[in-house]
């Protein structure tokens, strides 16, 4: 493996172990929103989601110039960059599929929320209907 080859290597191997990291958070999510609905614990959880995809960009950014050299010569003779770039779109897909489900639980949450709402605004209307009604 050539030297551009392996830095990219390396500094995709580390993106993959934040990716990793932000696929466990957001399984977490998903486990609370099937367990025990609580949009602020998920909320909390997206904080540190957003801190890992701030050092994902970190790595990126660095590697801007590396990455626009090896698209010039694509050399990676091993396969081992090609290998772990795999892995790294893998891990997104699974992150996306992941972030969709936890989505439709918050949707569908925030629906039941509505609806309870709802169900008690019409419940205190109808009493205050009724105590005017017996006072008239």
């Amino acid at each position: 493996m050539n030297a551009l080859a392996a830095q990219l290597t390396h500094a995709y191997r580390r993106e993959e172990a934040l990716y990793g990291q932000v696929m466990d958070l957001v399984d977490e999510q998903r486990r609370i929103m099937e367990t025990e609905p609580d949009p602020s614990e998920v909320l909390l959880l997206c904080q540190q989601v957003e801190a890992l995809m701030v050092q994902i960009e970190e790595i990126e950014a660095a590697l801007q110039p590396a990455r626009q050299q090896w698209q010039r010569n694509r050399e990676d003779a091993d396969g081992q960059l090609d290998a772990v770039l795999a892995s790294v779109e893998s891990v997104i897909a699974k992150i996306a599929e992941l972030q969709r489900c936890v989505q439709q639980k918050l949707l569908a949450y925030m629906e039941g929320q509505k609806e309870r709402t709802e169900g008690a605004r019409a419940a205190i209307n109808a009493r205050k209907a009724r105590r005017l009604y017996r006072a008239g």
